[in-house]
């Protein structure tokens, strides 16, 4: 009898311990894990705000729960807007779903769906937003009704009018697939690149297609530019467009196939109307052919090459 009182007493000690007021809004807890009101966590060192949870569904994405929560673990549905320091799962929302991006571990992996727009730091798996998709970097699939806004992407990355760096600057680094309605922009690019228009990149490995330029000062692969391409530093492959231009130090070493085709130092082939090299190591196939020679323009008809 007296050991059993004895373990009564104990136990009521313990659950006396685990009560207690919140330290951050005062509420009054009867155990230890968060408090209903503000959310705070009471069994972790230093109380961080909010909690996990497997499903929500609520206006705001709040379900009657703090505004900031840790992370979110399952299914969000949110006829407003989705709000957290991280999700791993499915966020649904009629007009966005937003992370909390001063946080370093706010990592969004899974399926995001927006009516307007999301927004996150990091993201890992697929991304779908009526307006633009925004933040730090993106691993996967990242759809944009008009924009996809990233410092560096990782995937296929499809934006109605463009892909480009976050808050409308040029990304740092593009890998994968890029498809731009208008113009992708990139610092680095190891990538396949199409644009309705304009692909405007630093370096470029890989291939890009645009409807009317391709511009970058480095490149190693395809341009194929409907108007024109542009290496200003050097390029190493094949341009194909109405105008091929490289008038860099680096030099031009393979091909290129166009009405005017332009070379600093052309190591290769030109299939043109108009072909010009200052130096020129390989042939010339056009009607007008000019090349450098004894410090001068020297034309030639048709065919011209030197070695």
């Amino acid at each position: 009898m007296k050991r059993t009182l004895i373990a009564a007493m104990a136990f009521m000690a313990a659950l006396a311990a685990e009560a207690g007021t919140c330290p951050k809004c005062g509420t009054w807890q009867d155990d230890g894990s968060f408090c209903g009101k503000c959310g705070r966590r009471l069994e972790t060192e230093g109380g961080s705000s909010g909690f996990d949870t497997p499903f929500r569904l609520g206006i705001a994405g709040r379900a009657g729960l703090p505004s900031k929560y840790e992370h979110l673990y399952g299914l969000d549905i949110s006829v407003v807007s989705g709000f957290s320091n991280g999700a791993y799962g499915i966020q649904v929302a009629g007009f966005a779903n937003i992370a909390d991006r001063t946080n370093t571990d706010a990592w969004t992996g899974g399926i995001e769906i927006a009516g307007l727009f999301n927004w996150a730091k990091k993201v890992g798996g697929i991304q779908v937003g009526g307006v633009v998709n925004a933040g730090d970097g993106m691993y996967g699939i990242q759809v944009g009704g008009l924009f996809n806004l990233q410092d560096e992407m990782y995937g296929l990355c499809v934006g109605g009018i463009a892909n480009a760096g976050r808050d409308f600057k040029t990304m740092d680094y593009a890998g994968g697939i890029q498809i731009g309605g208008l113009a992708n922009a990139a610092r680095k690019v190891e990538a396949l690149q199409i644009a309705g228009l304009w692909n405007n990149d630093g370096s470029a490995v890989g291939i890009l297609i645009a409807g009317a330029v391709n511009h970058c000062r480095k490149m190693e692969g395809l341009q194929i530019g409907g108007l024109g391409n542009a290496a200003l530093d050097s390029m190493t492959g094949l341009q194909i467009g109405t105008f091929n231009i490289n008038n860099g130090t680096g030099g031009m070493d393979g091909m290129q196939i166009g009405v005017i085709n332009v070379s600093e130092e052309m190591t290769g082939l030109q299939i043109g109307v108009i072909n010009h090299a200052r130096r020129l190591h390989g042939l010339q196939i056009g009607a007008i052919n000019t090349v450098y020679r004894g410090g001068k323009e020297s034309p030639m008809l048709l065919i011209n090459m030197d070695f």
